[in-house]
């Protein structure tokens, strides 16, 4: 089920890289109803099991790959079959070859890595320790899904335009807009989180929710950074940068283990271990940020010596 949830990310990201926004929209919206009307099918007719759900959901990412794919494939299959023989005519191949490459391991660490702490907390710290934790990501990432992740989409889709219509000078000045505009407007909830995150918690939902709001409170300094960082990792994709993005994602996963390394090693508290958690994340994801920035310059100043080359050569 992961492999195949991967391979479909993979495919929805050379979708968007091709700018087919919306045919991407229209299909997933046609498979995302017919995948929830079976799952409602199947539990009046037959009741509700896990592999009910597991049928339905590799259905769902089944026929989101298998769209994906003829998308990405319309184009080359316009061609006659004795032209798609020809060396020039494999661009297709050859453009897409490092999504399934690198797209598909750095899914499937992405789906690991994000579970650490499922894993680490009720195995350390008891199952009560979990539910707390998982109230605190869940108030969390409201601010994400309101600002991050709604900026995501639409950055990918103009990075997307501006590289193919621009280069990639413009689309340096638009990722630094990006990061300080979602870092501004997003930092205000969660400093306000970080200030005041057990009162709140206590407030509105009692005293038993007060280790919630410690938690929501140490966990803002990664959320802050990875609400300025989330929304412009597609530019690796947009530039073809996916090999990085696979070696970047693994780095980020070796921090996250070895922040839980060492909250096991020194036999941290709840707290601690979960502060040291958040300060790794937050450094691998500043990694990140540094290098998009780094990789845009690069290229900006290549593409800026390609343009000039000839008017020197006049």
């Amino acid at each position: 089920m992961i492999a195949i949830g991967a391979a479909a990310q993979a495919s929805q990201q050379m979708v968007n890289v091709r700018s087919k926004y919306k045919e991407g929209f229209m299909y997933g919206s046609y498979v995302s109803l017919a995948t929830k009307l079976a799952i409602l099918g199947y539990g009046v007719a037959w009741g509700g099991t896990f592999w009910g759900m597991a049928l339905s959901e590799l259905m769902s990412k089944g026929a989101q790959l298998i769209i994906n794919t003829k998308v990405i494939l319309k184009e080359a299959l316009t061609f006659k079959w004795k032209d798609l023989l020809l060396k020039d005519k494999w661009w297709v191949m050859r453009r897409y070859v490092d999504f399934p490459r690198y797209e598909l391991p750095s899914a499937i660490m992405s789906v690991f890595s994000n579970q650490l702490p499922a894993i680490f907390i009720p195995a350390t710290f008891g199952i009560a320790a979990l539910g707390s934790y998982a109230l605190a990501a869940s108030l969390l990432e409201v601010p994400m899904r309101l600002i991050g992740y709604s900026i995501t989409g639409t950055f990918y889709q103009k990075a997307a335009r501006i590289m193919q219509r621009d280069g990639p000078a413009p689309l340096r000045n638009m990722v630094g807009k990006v990061m300080a505009t979602t870092g501004a407007i997003g930092s205000i909830p969660l400093v306000v989180i970080a200030l005041w995150g057990e009162s709140l918690f206590v407030t509105l939902l009692g005293s038993d929710w007060a280790l919630s709001g410690r938690i929501s409170s140490v966990l803002t300094v990664f959320y802050i950074t990875r609400l300025m960082i989330e929304p412009i990792m597609s530019v690796l994709r947009v530039t073809g940068a996916q090999r990085a993005y696979f070696i970047l994602n693994l780095g980020l996963l070796i921090l996250r283990l070895t922040a839980i390394a060492f909250a096991i090693g020194f036999d941290m508290g709840l707290i601690n271990s979960l502060l040291t958690y958040s300060i790794f994340n937050s450094l691998g994801y500043l990694i990140f940020g540094c290098y998009i920035w780094h990789h845009l310059s690069q290229l900006k100043q290549r593409s800026g010596a390609s343009s000039t080359a000839p008017d020197k050569e006049r």
